[in-house]
């Protein structure tokens, strides 16, 4: 006999009554949103035409709470792709015995080490073929295996930069969530980036994801608008300004220790000294830097995001009328103008194409039952049904949604409990919230 909406209901806690509880239920909605998104835009994700995507998968209705099935999943359909598998094998390194006391100490070289260890053996596991056995898994980061399986990141590659890293970091920012645990947390988002995806793009996308999902535990979509301008930091153009002829002296000008006591220190500027320093990496920085005349390697990730930011975003995705223009600006944003790459695949506009999907919901201060079905709504109709990379935005956008909500519909809750996954994301999230309690401690 199929289990009734509330027995499926009830094996998600959705409920949050003290500070402890809505932070347990943020560290739930996170893992299983992003489950959620992976699930519901995976059945299209290699399907290119997004006019096409809509018509056969978005049902036209007046108002979508009117149909309480609206993102019901059919049985057949509550598989997830690579994303997920590997967002959880993250979690499992991040757990790790010796990885979880050295959260707080990634400076460390040691507790890099152990980190780095326990990511590759995390990933090589996940990645066997009998576990992604149709979940689409990356072409980079099957290349990757055979360096990880012999405790080595796999060399710099100019074709490295694709979103593989960005769609797995997300649960990272849960664990140092705190603006002066960001040296620890980048720390961390670099050496799971770096695993399979050795180039600058990637890594900063991976670092994004991470930094992100810490703005949306911390702060909630209230602050959605100031995400941007805090990632990269007011100090940014003097290192935009002197990567370029002085790569090689960034990493000897910036002071961990200064940057660890300066509250002021951005991420990215946190992010441009570990690409240059973390263990294995140190010697990509000068490859990165030679490829500047050719194309922008180290700068890439930074300029398209100042493209996006100066044109306030991208066009409005809900309108059905708007698609073609929706389209047409997605792929300019897309890596090489979208001519052999499509849209969110990449480590810049993956986390990119995610957070205009949630700029542009809308997000009423209340908490009716109506309006936290609608917030999904609004932001997966941006996220998830397009002909990009489809599985990896929704997954992105669902990790952020989650975080920076203690609540969701019941029906979402149904449809979260339809995933094949329910129980061990659910366990890890628990993990994730234990991790957390003992590593927050302000120093």
């Amino acid at each position: 006999m199929a289990a009734t909406t509330h027995e499926r209901a009830s094996k998600v806690d959705n409920t949050s009554n003290n500070d402890e509880r809505t932070d347990i239920a943020k560290f739930k909605w996170c893992m299983q949103l992003a489950a959620l998104g992976d699930a519901l835009a995976f059945q299209w994700e290699f399907e290119k035409n997004t006019k096409s995507i809509r018509n056969d998968y978005l049902p036209e209705v007046s108002d979508p709470y009117s149909r309480g099935n609206y993102f019901a999943l059919p049985e057949t359909y509550n598989r997830v792709s690579d994303d997920t598998i590997m967002h959880l094998a993250t979690v499992n390194a991040v757990a790790t015995f010796g990885v979880r006391e050295c959260i707080g100490d990634m400076a460390n070289p040691d507790c890099q080490e152990y980190f780095a260890r326990a990511i590759f053996q995390q990933y090589v596991a996940c990645l066997d073929r009998k576990v992604m056995a149709d979940r689409a898994p990356g072409i980079q980061s099957e290349k990757a295996v055979k360096f990880m399986a012999k405790g080595k990141y796999p060399p710099y590659s100019s074709s490295a930069g694709g979103n593989g890293a960005a769609m797995r970091t997300m649960c990272l920012g849960l664990v140092a969530p705190h603006q002066w645990q960001a040296s620890n947390l980048v720390a961390m988002a670099v050496i799971a980036s770096a695993a399979t995806h050795n180039h600058p793009t990637a890594i900063f996308g991976g670092v994004m994801s991470a930094v992100f999902t810490s703005f949306a535990f911390k702060l909630g979509m209230k602050s959605i608008g100031d995400w941007p301008a805090m990632f990269f930091g007011p100090v940014l153009m003097r290192y935009v300004q002197s990567a370029r002829k002085y790569a090689s002296e960034i990493r000897d000008h910036l002071n961990l220790m200064k940057i660890e006591r300066d509250a002021a220190s951005s991420p990215f500027e946190l992010a441009v000294f570990y690409c240059g320093t973390i263990g294995g990496i140190g010697d990509k920085w000068e490859i990165w830097s030679a490829n500047q005349d050719k194309d922008d390697t180290l700068l890439y990730f930074l300029f398209k995001w100042f493209d996006y930011l100066k044109s306030d975003g991208g066009p409005d995705g809900h309108d059905s009328d708007n698609v073609g223009d929706w389209d047409k600006y997605w792929r300019r944003m897309a890596y090489d103008n979208g001519t052999e790459t499509w849209p969110g695949s990449s480590g810049h506009d993956a986390p990119m194409m995610a957070y205009d999907a949630l700029r542009q919901a809308a997000f009423p201060k209340t908490g009716s039952r109506k309006l936290l079905f609608l917030k999904w709504y609004n932001v997966q109709i941006t996220a998830a049904y397009h002909g990009g990379d489809s599985d990896s935005t929704a997954t992105i956008a669902g990790a952020w949604l989650g975080a920076s909500h203690s609540q969701v519909a019941p029906e979402i809750v149904d449809l979260c409990n339809f995933n094949e996954f329910v129980w061990q994301l659910d366990g890890s999230s628990l993990i994730l919230y234990d991790i957390f309690t003992t590593t927050t401690t302000t120093p």
